[in-house]
């Protein structure tokens, strides 16, 4: 099913388009009322699919303010099934600017999350006026709305998923409530499991703008509970918006957004910044396990000593997209020998860097300068990209043995 935006009788409608195995049908307006329809969003369970929108609950006259066509705006939920449209059914119902909705299905129940703006200004809004909602329909209709957050400065870019009994919640949110500062906008993440609602957590933290120049994705394992390190899809000088993501059952992420060129000129001395052409670009990235060590981390903790025990340490890094919740890092001597041997239980996280030490008894003498490092020899996890791993390529990572031991 698609759900477009039309134009009919000088306002915005809703329209659909249905298709029935071998063909699109022509698309129809929904023909509710009279009034705009905006932001469709729309998802199906059980053969029934929900669709929501922004919808004006009156008609706005020539001489109301911006302000008054923002408080008018609520949201709709109508359903399409066995070739019917139904009614309407407005889910909000108040004074205040409702928008973004986020729709999800798991389990045979439908989830909605969106924001509302009390302060019904979206240029200049006043600081603690935003909120989180969210309403489930579970088959026999919709629940009461609940508010998961309130007294929020600017929301923007909220996005719902959900797996089972498990929902997430993202958002971006302005910090500091000032929305010409772009370095304090940061990444939010709301969550439940089995109906209960999990204290908000802060995935990033960083004095970069986190919704437009870069692509980013961040995992949740829901094994460990954790949410991993950011880890950057796209690094450019575009602008990019309307990002939308799916991963197959093959292990691939494929990411589509829109990128509009970023143009600087400068006018007598002056640099201005502009947007230029905007085209719809598509990403894919293998979803995989793969450990690294990280170059010239190898180290003795405190300088080597010849025929005593010496602690070496060495830095890895998860590059892959999955936690690695065990792994065995192997050291070599000049000869290939295995000179130790550390097992870590720790759950690495993508993104996340660790520094893993061994103790190794030196002899009187050493033949070879050289100590060699890799990260899972036995290939117990399955890496996926083997060049990084200094063992299996034979790349010598760092000569650190001073020449009087040798």
């Amino acid at each position: 099913m698609q759900i477009l935006i039309g134009t009919d009788t000088n306002r915005t409608e809703l329209k659909y388009a249905v298709y029935d195995g071998t063909k699109w049908t022509e698309a129809k307006f929904f023909k509710q009322d009279d009034t705009a329809d905006f932001n469709p969003v729309v998802t199906s369970t059980s053969g029934v699919a929900s669709i929501v929108w922004q919808d004006i609950n009156r008609l706005i006259t020539e001489d109301e303010a911006f302000e008054d066509y923002l408080a008018a705006t609520e949201l709709s939920v109508a359903e399409y099934s066995n070739g019917t449209l139904s009614g309407k059914n407005t889910l909000t119902n108040d004074d205040y600017y409702d928008f973004m909705p986020a729709i999800a299905n798991s389990d045979g129940k439908t989830h909605l999350a969106w924001v509302k703006n009390k302060s019904n200004n979206i240029l200049a809004p006043a600081a603690g006026s935003f909120e989180v909602l969210y309403a489930v329909n579970d088959g026999s209709g919709w629940s009461t709305p609940i508010v998961l957050e309130t007294g929020l400065n600017q929301v923007a870019d909220l996005d719902l998923a959900a797996n089972g009994s498990e929902l997430t919640i993202v958002y971006n949110l302005d910090e500091d409530g000032d929305i010409f500062t772009s370095e304090d906008w940061e990444v939010y993440a709301k969550q439940a499991s089995d109906g209960n609602w999990l204290p908000t957590v802060k995935l990033t933290t960083d004095e970069i703008q986190d919704n437009q120049q870069h692509i980013k994705t961040i995992f949740y394992d829901s094994n460990v509970n954790q949410w991993s390190k950011p880890v950057i899809i796209t690094s450019n000088d575009y602008v990019n918006s309307e990002i939308a993501a799916a991963i197959t059952a093959n292990n691939e992420m494929a990411v589509i957004n829109k990128a509009k060129e970023k143009i600087v000129e400068e006018i007598e001395g002056v640099q201005y910044s502009n947007l230029g052409a905007a085209n719809i670009v598509a990403h894919t990235m293998k979803l995989a396990k793969d450990l690294k060590v990280v170059e010239d981390t190898l180290s003795f903790a405190e300088g080597f000593i010849s025929d005593a025990d010496n602690e070496m340490k060495v830095g890895i890094e998860n590059c892959g997209e999955f936690t690695v919740n065990s792994y065995d890092v192997a050291f070599y001597d000049g000869n290939m020998d295995q000179i130790a041997l550390t097992s870590v239980q720790t759950p690495l996280l993508p993104g996340e860097k660790t520094v893993v030490s061994a103790d190794w008894l030196a002899p009187e003498t050493v033949s070879s300068p050289d100590i060699t490092v890799t990260v899972d020899p036995d290939d117990e996890i399955g890496d996926s990209d083997k060049s990084n791993i200094p063992g299996y390529t034979g790349y010598r990572l760092r000569r650190i043995i001073p020449k009087m031991f040798l």
